[in-house]
């Protein structure tokens, strides 16, 4: 196998590992901020909570959920990529 697979292997799984932290960070935090379970009203009760922090409601709680998966997102690839340079 040559380097250049190699390194693309290694990039698509370190990105994969990323996503499914960030997700997973998303996921965790609209059901911690709502009612217990995640049927409609567990949701929407999550989003408005989470919404409610930057003044804003549902929706606004959706951006704030997109800016968590994000961050949890590029913090982890970005210290994966830390830790594969050492």
């Amino acid at each position: 196998m040559s380097e250049d697979v190699k390194e693309a292997a290694i990039n698509t799984a370190t990105a994969a590992a990323a996503t499914g932290a960030g997700g997973g960070a998303a996921v965790f935090a609209v059901s911690a901020t709502g009612i217990a379970g995640l049927s409609g009203p567990g949701i929407m009760t999550g989003l408005y909570g989470l919404g409610s922090i930057v003044g804003g409601g549902a929706a606004a709680g959706l951006f704030v959920t997109a800016g968590i998966a994000l961050g949890v997102g590029v913090g982890v690839y970005k210290t994966l990529s830390w830790l594969r340079s050492l």
